[in-house]
């Protein structure tokens, strides 16, 4: 029945005043009723040839209930969707990038793993009791002291008198903290692993300055 684009020839047809108590199937607040109710007031002189187009069923079944005739418009009648707030957001977005393309050096990031791979995490389990004792031991045999007397029996004259106080916190701490964690300590060491990582411009825009630049860093293992 169409073929083609759509030639649509427009005019302007007076309409009696819609006495809405009659039509009380249509909804006067509703956009598709009220031009179905148009349509039935219009001021033509043979009624048998309006016809209502539409795509949707709603104003065409409101048309047919009342007597008028209608048809339903083909797909290649119908605008192209509007797109939504993510596409538009997303078109100003791919704008920009290729105008920044153009304008702006091409900066690429490379990581590559140093350390072979596979990556394997190591897990430390916490010391037993008997451990613990025998590290605080060798910890505490080893920590340095200070002597209260001279040769001659007089207090030393380069004596630190905070000394014992700073001991005595650290060894709370020593007890408190770092024993019942160090297994944690040995984990996130030996959980260490080096990658090497690379920015580059390797775009057609110098940038002022730039050059390869490449670093090694340690990495530990989350998995």
């Amino acid at each position: 029945m169409f073929s083609g684009p759509p030639r649509v020839d427009v005019a302007l047809v007076a309409n009696t005043r819609i006495d809405w108590d009659l039509l009380d199937d249509l909804d006067r607040d509703d956009g598709d009723d009220r031009i179905v109710a148009q349509a039935l007031h219009a001021r033509v002189d043979d009624r048998a040839r309006l016809e209502l187009l539409s795509h949707d069923m709603r104003p065409r079944d409101g048309a047919i209930t009342h007597g008028l005739g209608a048809i339903k418009l083909p797909e290649h009648w119908l605008r192209a969707p509007e797109p939504s707030p993510d596409e538009r957001e997303r078109a100003r977005l791919d704008r920009e990038l290729r105008v920044l393309r153009t304008e702006q050096p091409l900066i690429e990031v490379r990581v590559e793993a140093v350390t072979p791979l596979p990556w394997r995490k190591l897990v430390v389990k916490s010391a037993s009791d008997e451990q613990t004792a025998v590290i605080k031991s060798a910890i505490l045999r080893a920590a340095p002291r200070q002597d209260r007397e001279d040769s001659l029996g007089f207090a030393a004259m380069t004596r630190d008198y905070l000394f014992d106080d700073r001991k005595r916190k650290w060894h709370e701490r020593l007890i408190s903290k770092d024993l019942p964690a160090m297994h944690l300590g040995l984990q996130r060491l030996h959980a260490q692993h080096r990658v090497r990582i690379t920015i580059e411009n390797v775009g057609p825009i110098t940038a002022e300055g730039a050059r390869p630049l490449s670093s090694d860093h340690s990495l530990r293992a989350s998995v």
